[in-house]
């Protein structure tokens, strides 16, 4: 029987010179590694729907199969959630990492505040639906850190949602010092 009339010649072929095969491969790529690099991008940038679709395919595959690529995942996108949050905290504070009212020092109650109020509107124009958190501090950041908007501890920020005021703000109005 020809070599090509076997429907496993290839497969054969690979597993008998799986080394070699694989040594040869490896070092062509290594001398054509900046070629083939940039010939991907190029393919990837005309043809961004099927980059995406084989991404997406991709890590769904990983994803469902592989728990240790699920917790890696959410790992990471924890991590960039946070350095995503300080230095959205950190902008809008100019740099003192305190609420902007009573200067409460607490990392995990800061928050992002509409000075003139309306965030919920706000939120629900720019994406369909009220959001908080990362997916609005992304579009700070895309958005160069956009003017209207301060860093206050969550008491301070509800208390504005709710009644309009801030009870430390009238605190420091009834004084007289």
């Amino acid at each position: 029987m020809s070599k090509y009339k076997n429907p496993n010649y290839q497969k054969d072929y690979y597993q008998k010179n799986k080394d070699k095969i694989d040594k040869y491969s490896k070092e062509w790529y290594n001398l054509n590694r900046d070629r083939e690099i940039k010939k991907r991008t190029e393919y990837k940038k005309e043809n961004p729907e099927w980059h995406r679709e084989c991404s997406r395919r991709n890590m769904v595959k990983n994803y469902k199969n592989n728990p240790e690529y699920r917790k890696k995942v959410r790992l990471n996108a924890k991590e960039k959630a946070q350095k995503r949050r300080l230095l959205i905290i950190t902008h809008y504070s100019n740099n003192t990492m305190q609420c902007n009212c009573c200067g409460d020092k607490h990392i995990e109650f800061l928050s992002i505040d509409h000075i003139n109020g309306g965030g919920n509107k706000h939120r629900k124009e720019l994406f369909g639906y009220t959001c908080s958190g990362d997916r609005f501090y992304s579009w700070l950041i895309r958005n160069n850190f956009p003017e209207g908007y301060q860093i206050l501890c969550y008491n301070c920020n509800l208390s504005r949602g709710f009644y309009g005021y801030c009870p430390h703000q009238k605190e420091k109005d009834e004084c007289i010092c």
